[in-house]
């Protein structure tokens, strides 16, 4: 009934465009697949598995998709310092709240010991919201300008990991468990996120005056467009436990050698700002937890979690009205994101 709802509530005029960018993931996941199984099939030798008629839940087989819908909640931010201080100028909030996610995951293992993995997911519906904060006004240690945009449009979102999975150790049966193993982790993580900031209320400080002027934009007035763009090599740790139809599994990823960028586009001011990160920090856990209902099907569900931890860097600020560009060194711009995702679907073993 989930799978349901989120797929009527995809298919309106808000979510198709976040349907095209999930299409492209499966697409790009099919030929990724097709071309791993062709090498594990013509170079490997082929494991021996056996199939048997147990119902008790499988840790792996050789080929297997995932299927899921979800709900996503988080939050990205972008700061503006005075490089020469460190003081912090301004602070922009952007959430999402209520998304309804697809998802998929395709896990293709050429050796007994190895599984590849390529997946993602893309908001099709979601709740929005921008809060702008300045610290503009000497003297006042609190914000002197506010503006707030709850009519804020989520553009697109997506994430694509493509990993590897090679295991470590593994158990044998005892009380506690009839199967476990122990696995390393590494891979690659893109991510993107965009919104537009329409209409919002505000209150501003006239300088010497604070927090005196008070007002609202229209609701179709495009006030700030936000993208960010995060590429992250990760290493990690997984594990699973199997009793019975159930298995349960659990990972965390790190990573301290991300790129990233974002672009802020101030329409009624006709400027931009860019920024370009290195070195950028992150953190993911999640633990799921898998029913076999068949031989060949598992109903599972998913808690999963990241961070992507403040990065600084210089800035530029191009002015498109006149084609002027400046720069200001040092870290005079910051950005950050973390999001949590709880997703329900299926896992179905292919062969």
């Amino acid at each position: 009934m989930q799978l349901r709802f989120i797929m009527r509530e995809c298919s309106s005029g808000t979510g198709r465009q976040s349907l095209v960018n999930f299409s492209i993931i499966i697409r790009g996941a099919a030929v990724l697949v097709s071309l791993m199984l062709f090498s594990s099939l013509a170079f490997a030798e082929t494991p021996n598995i056996s199939k048997e008629k147990t119902g008790a839940a499988k840790i792996s087989e050789r080929v297997s998709l995932e299927l899921y819908g979800g709900y996503l909640k988080g939050q990205s931010k972008e700061y503006v310092y005075d490089p020469r201080t460190g003081y912090m100028e301004s602070e922009l909030t952007w959430k999402i709240d209520e998304a309804l996610v697809v998802g998929g995951t395709l896990n293709v293992r050429p050796f007994d010991w190895l599984t590849l993995r390529l997946g993602g997911w893309t908001p099709c519906k979601s709740q929005n919201k921008m809060d702008d904060y300045d610290w503009q006004v000497s003297g006042q240690g609190d914000w002197s300008d506010w503006s707030t945009h709850s009519n804020t449009k989520l553009n697109r979102a997506y994430m694509i990991d493509a990993g590897l999975e090679a295991r470590v150790a593994s158990f044998g049966a005892t009380p506690v468990f009839d199967r476990a193993s122990v696995s390393v982790l590494a891979g690659f993580r893109w991510f993107n996120v965009n919104w537009t900031a329409y209409g919002g209320s505000y209150i501003y400080s006239s300088n010497p005056g604070f927090r005196d002027v008070t007002g609202t934009d229209p609701d179709d007035d495009p006030g700030i467009d936000y993208e960010q763009w995060m590429e992250t090599p990760y290493l990690g740790i997984g594990g699973t436990m199997s009793k019975g139809r159930w298995l349960i599994k659990a990972e965390v990823t790190g990573s301290f050698w991300g790129r990233a960028r974002d672009k802020d586009n101030h329409f009624n001011r006709t400027l931009i700002f860019e920024e370009y990160y290195q070195n950028t920090a992150m953190l993911a856990g999640e633990v799921s937890l898998s029913y076999a209902l068949t031989d060949d099907v598992d109903l599972f569900g998913r808690f999963a979690y990241i961070k992507y931890y403040e990065a600084q860097a210089p800035t530029s600020m191009t002015n498109y009205s006149n084609g002027t560009t400046s720069y200001a060194s040092g870290n005079a711009a910051g950005m950050e994101h973390q999001s949590l995702l709880f997703n329900l679907g299926i896992i179905w073993r292919i062969f």
